[in-house]
């Protein structure tokens, strides 16, 4: 027991056979067991009365800065810190989506996710409940480590002639990928003023530039992203052969005898030949 020592907030009424304690702005050190003791001629006499002083719930991610990584594969558990008066209950749920398997663990202070996919990536809120006040809340980004995933736009481009050429690739990875451009193996400098490199934020595609391709510019391009956890490739071609050769029809120029073929293609050089294959069809006479 501790006898009560001098604090403004606490106050002591008489009256007529009665004694009466007021304590102002009650803190959380007030709470516990209050012994008044009156001397009377039998001795001694004593009333206890037991202060519980509730405090509405407070609660803080662990860590503090509310951010924790895992690796694709991996199991994770989310921590979340608690206080209150009486003790708070806390619940747990993603902002988007769910995480499949995860369930609340360590006397549901924790968030167990037993197999990490990319979409338990996100972030998940816990809330503290006593009854007392407001729930509180508090929120924990997950990233989620993965490798790099690289596709590029096409497997081939034409290019030469001195047009504008741009590779693209869709560029996926956390930590966010480092990306270089190869042809046929050797790293471009993409600070040349041959090429440059360009970054879509939004559609996460990186691109080369090739200011005015020429045949030197032919061969294999590839797309290489790298981070922490790996390095993935991306290929397309650029070369300067005839594309996109359509066949369409003459109504004017044809009979029973012979019949005309036209055909359009794209070459940024001029074609030298053309070589034209055919065959019969089975049910139709010659």
């Amino acid at each position: 027991s501790v006898l009560l020592k001098i604090d403004f907030r606490y106050s002591v009424v008489m009256g007529s056979g009665s004694s009466q304690l007021t304590i102002q702005r009650v803190a959380l050190e007030d709470g516990g067991e209050f012994v008044c003791q009156v001397q009377t001629d039998q001795g001694m006499k004593e009333v206890k009365h037991q202060v519980i002083v509730q405090v509405p719930p407070s609660i803080h991610p662990i860590p503090m800065e509310g951010v924790v990584t895992a690796k694709k594969g991996e199991s994770v558990s989310l921590r979340c810190n608690t206080t209150g008066v009486p003790i708070p209950t806390i619940a747990w749920h993603k902002s988007v989506g769910t995480a499949p398997g995860g369930h609340s663990s360590c006397g549901g202070s924790c968030y167990t996710i037993p197999y990490v996919d990319l979409a338990a990536g996100g972030d998940y809120i816990c809330s503290a409940v006593n009854g007392v006040g407001h729930p509180h809340h508090a929120t924990i980004t997950l990233h989620v480590l993965y490798p790099p995933r690289v596709k590029c736009d096409t497997d081939q481009v034409q290019g030469g002639g001195g047009v504008l050429l741009v590779l693209g690739c869709l560029v996926h990875g956390e930590p966010a990928p480092t990306v270089n451009w190869f042809r046929d193996g050797q790293l471009l400098d993409t600070s040349s003023r041959r090429y440059r490199m360009e970054w879509n934020l939004d559609k996460r595609t990186h691109s080369l530039v090739v200011k005015k391709s020429e045949a030197y510019d032919f061969g294999n391009y590839s797309c290489v992203a790298s981070n922490l956890m790996g390095t993935t490739r991306s290929f397309i071609e650029v070369h300067g052969r005839p594309s996109n050769l359509t066949f369409y029809s003459s109504k004017h120029l044809s009979s029973p005898h012979y019949y005309q073929v036209k055909w359009t293609t794209t070459s940024h050089y001029i074609v030298d030949m053309y070589t034209l294959l055919y065959r019969k069809i089975d049910g139709f006479s010659d």
